[in-house]
């Protein structure tokens, strides 16, 4: 026996491939409206906390880390 596919089987095809897109699609939307409404509300409120100070670096510059490869400030170059 031969096994012909028919017209029908397509349309049942084509129905359960657009069922599946159709779900998935209200999923999508459905949880991009949740989450656009969260980070709406969350963007109309401002921040409680106030900058005092600026961030000044407490270490001496000095003794910060140099790169040994590097040309221009190679502190290896006092030893020669």
């Amino acid at each position: 026996m031969t096994y012909k596919k028919g017209f029908a089987h397509i349309i049942v095809l084509v129905l359960i491939l657009a069922s599946i897109l159709a779900v998935a699609s209200l999923l999508y939307l459905l949880t991009t409206k949740k989450n656009f409404s969260q980070t709406n509300n969350q963007a109309t409120t401002e921040a409680a906390v106030q900058i005092k100070k600026e961030y000044v670096n407490p270490f001496d510059e000095k003794n910060q880390y140099v790169n040994p490869f590097d040309e221009n400030k190679n502190p290896f170059d006092n030893l020669k």
